[in-house]
């Protein structure tokens, strides 16, 4: 398994990405809505203020801007 920081270029990756932020939604929180795919996908747009200021610097963009990829 290999962990990259997902590129928010990418939209296959982002499309994934937010279906896997779905289906952790409908299993953790069944009663919960549906995650907007415009909110989860703002956050890479709009990084929050402390990691744009640079004040930390080697955490990522977002909290969940991480992509797993599973070598077969």
């Amino acid at each position: 398994m290999t962990i990259t920081q997902l590129d928010p270029a990418d939209s296959v990756a982002m499309g994934h990405w937010y279906e896997l932020m779905v289906a952790v939604t409908r299993h953790d929180v069944p009663d919960f809505p549906t995650p907007s795919r415009r909110e989860r996908t703002a956050r890479f747009e709009h990084p929050m203020p402390a990691v744009a200021e640079g004040s930390r610097a080697s955490l990522p963009r977002s909290p969940l801007a991480w992509q797993l990829r599973v070598r077969s």
